[in-house]
């Protein structure tokens, strides 16, 4: 069974800062930092960097950026920290970077660490390998899977205004905040799934051919295929996270798909996306119960952009939707849940209300 490399597991973890980043926040940037030699990483450096840019962000690694800079530009770039062209050096470096952001850099593991400022936190992105080629393998898939602006005709300069880019459409687990690099589970090469699933499809298959040649009744198998794809109740909780409760399964979510998942689960009817801007207000309180912004201008050019029916912002959030459940179920359970509609026409949630437990009132 061939797989996508996106759906390798890769953990991008939420590091609210503990310390003084070395290096601007700036959402444009993406930086790369490893064990590997200073060779490896230019070249996974050099294999990245037309990706990246291709979507909007600018690539940087220690040997690319801060060899020959002046103290004043390492002053810059390192606020805060005693560092100047005679000392600086890649360990003190990454050193800097991971006790800035709390983690424990794993061998053989490469990182790239992006900002967000929605969160005001950053996103760092493990990937184990065993060689830069692999490396960069994955990292070209789930930099691909990094929408942003820059290429819809939003200036370099917006960044960081509205929502250009805000809600990424991630192919890859996000760890609970509390999860730490150094755990021993976070630390396993994960690339081996896709061998185990097919193992367990192997073995599936070969207990059904034993089942058959006993004669068991077929039709009880279809019934228990039948139960494993019903639909899961949905409940929205009292602190709004969402959960497919026969499944076990808590499907994350940025701020913006939620605040347009719960919205388009409240309205069973659905609505086209030339008649949102009708619904605007009742948008607006929603993602106000939700973000973690303060800043009110910011909250509402993001509803602006959400409900403007020129914008990319609507198609990327129910993208978004559907791959937060993609990541947790199989697209033939998940497309109940997805926000769905022709071209031009209602967009609505399929999902039987009756299935819904509100634990909040939205």
């Amino acid at each position: 069974m061939s797989w996508p490399l996106f759906q390798k597991k890769v953990v991008e973890t939420r590091c609210k800062p503990i310390g003084n980043v070395p290096f601007p926040k700036r959402e444009v940037d993406v930086w790369l930092i490893s064990n590997a030699s200073d060779h490896d990483e230019v070249l996974a450096y050099a294999g990245l960097l037309s990706t990246s840019k291709e979507h909007g962000f600018l690539l940087h690694c220690y040997k690319t950026l801060f060899i020959g800079l002046s103290d004043d530009s390492i002053s810059y770039n390192f606020p805060g920290n005693a560092l100047d062209a005679a000392s600086l050096n890649k360990t003190e470096f990454q050193k800097s970077v991971a006790d800035a952001l709390g983690i424990k850099m794993a061998r053989n593991t490469w990182y790239l660490i992006r900002y967000v400022s929605e969160e005001d936190c950053f996103f760092v992105a493990a990937f184990r390998a065993r060689s830069s080629k692999s490396f960069s393998e994955q990292a070209i898939s789930y930099i691909n899977s990094l929408q942003r602006g820059l290429l819809t005709g939003y200036p370099e300069q917006k960044y960081g205004e509205g929502d250009y880019g805000h809600d990424t459409n991630i192919r890859f687990r996000i760890a609970d905040p509390s999860v730490r690099f150094s755990k021993k589970k976070q630390q396993q090469d994960e690339s081996d799934e896709e061998d185990n699933i097919e193992e367990l499809a192997d073995e599936v298959e070969e207990k059904i051919r034993q089942l058959v040649l006993k004669d068991f009744p077929v039709e009880v198998i279809e019934t228990w295929l039948q139960k494993a794809v019903k639909l899961s109740r949905l409940k929205i909780a009292a602190d709004y996270r969402i959960f497919l409760t026969d499944y076990d399964k808590e499907i994350r979510m940025r701020q913006l798909p939620k605040t347009l998942f719960l919205w388009m689960l409240k309205h069973e009817e659905g609505c086209r996306l030339k008649d949102l801007q009708d619904h605007r207000d009742e948008l607006l309180d929603i993602y106000r119960k939700l973000t973690n912004l303060d800043d009110e201008e910011r909250i509402q050019a993001s509803i602006d952009a959400l409900v403007n029916p020129l914008a990319n912002s609507f198609s990327e959030k129910c993208t978004a939707v559907k791959l937060a459940f993609n990541r947790e179920i199989s697209e033939r359970i998940g497309k109940n849940y997805f926000i769905r509609g022709p071209q031009a026409d209602v967009k609505r949630i399929s999902l039987d209300r009756s299935l819904v437990d509100w634990e909040v009132e939205i």
